[in-house]
């Protein structure tokens, strides 16, 4: 399928010729799967007018769903030169698919 074609289909069209693709793979969803939800520069702190922030990767999942969940805290060393506190954001998704809250400071 070309990309104008699959703008111009409404998704039962689309689920039709998708279905005719192929090396296409299908996910099977059982409602239980786990995501992590990215909060970015959350203020933990602000000493003299600068905000000290953090990321958080937290799991998420059906709001039907109750759970407390333990946390990785991943402390940043830096050698006092700046730091990209982002680059790990995709190990931290990843711990959190499996269940910990996960923080880069």
């Amino acid at each position: 399928m070309q990309a104008k074609q699959v703008k111009d289909m409404n998704f039962l069209e689309f689920k039709a010729r998708l279905a005719q693709q192929t090396g296409v793979h299908h996910i099977k969803a059982t409602g239980q799967e786990m995501y992590g939800l990215y909060k970015h520069d959350v203020v933990y702190e602000e000493i003299d007018g600068v905000k000290r922030t953090l990321q958080l990767v937290v799991p998420e999942t059906k709001p039907t769903v109750k759970h407390k969940y333990p946390v990785l805290l991943w402390v940043q060393g830096s050698a006092w030169l700046k730091q990209d506190n982002y680059k790990q954001l995709t190990v931290m998704a990843r711990l959190a698919q499996k269940g910990l809250v996960t923080g880069i400071l």
